[in-house]
């Protein structure tokens, strides 16, 4: 069992007037709100959130283990046409970002795009976003008590969670409504793109970019993202912008 058990209503007295679906147990918060925003049974804006997620997914075909100090979420929020799809989850990290350095003052809290946030190099959480009919969907797993010792090694050696940067973990759902005020704000932010250039693990780092959709792996200097939300790559002297993928640091020394 949690040691935070998440908190029904009081979760809908901060989120209001979002809509809160909180369960015991689920497979997957999104897999679940992406049904129900589908077939026309939750609008926007509004929270999925389960205690314990058993079948969490991430980027491409990666899985989200996680456990019951877990905090597994799905935001929908209403999309604006305005908001390109590519910008959503880059603004999503940036505030899950915020967020956790908040409640870990002095830490090296990062983004790394597309999908990801780390704290003094490991793996904190990771981010699904879609979009379905008129709403955004941002889902998201962050270790907040999480037992990293039963995880799988290979997740054990690359993950960290807020209770092991501090003596005194927050309730799983102080840390979401957190997320909540600060993704709001954000979402309107006219200097994302600056904040999050701040924060961004992969700048002015050489990385080789797979999964990316071309014939072959992109390999460049990252020089920020655009408009788009697209990471943008300069490859012998020409900025070349990708839209997807699996970027991986070749070169750790920053580059000029």
């Amino acid at each position: 069992m949690a040691r935070d058990p998440l908190r029904g209503p009081w979760l809908a007295s901060r989120l209001a007037p979002a809509r809160v679906r909180l369960f015991a147990r689920l497979r997957s918060t999104n897999d679940y709100a992406s049904r129900a925003v589908e077939d026309g049974t939750l609008a926007a804006p509004a929270l999925v959130a389960a205690s314990l997620q058993t079948a969490g997914r991430g980027q491409h075909t990666h899985t989200w283990w996680s456990d019951a100090g877990s905090l597994c979420i799905t935001l929908v929020l209403p999309a604006d046409p305005a908001l390109p799809v590519g910008q959503v989850p880059l603004r999503a990290g940036l505030a899950v970002a915020e967020a956790v350095a908040h409640h870990l003052p002095g830490q090296c809290v990062q983004v790394k795009w597309p999908n990801d946030v780390f704290v003094d190099g490991r793996k904190i959480a990771g981010l699904l976003c879609l979009r379905r009919r008129d709403a955004d969907l941002i889902g998201i797993g962050l270790n907040v008590t999480t037992d990293l010792r039963r995880a799988p090694r290979e997740i054990r050696d690359r993950a960290t969670s807020l209770a092991a940067h501090t003596r005194h973990p927050p309730r799983r759902d102080e840390v979401l409504c957190d997320l909540w005020r600060v993704l709001l704000a954000l979402r309107t932010r006219t200097d994302w793109q600056e904040a999050l250039t701040r924060r961004h693990l992969l700048a002015n780092r050489t990385v080789v970019v797979t999964d990316c959709g071309s014939e072959a792996p992109a390999r460049g200097i990252v020089r920020g993202v655009d408009e788009e939300g697209r990471l943008l790559l300069e490859v012998e002297g020409v900025i070349v912008a990708v839209t997807q993928g699996t970027p991986r640091i070749i070169r750790d020394r920053l580059t000029g």
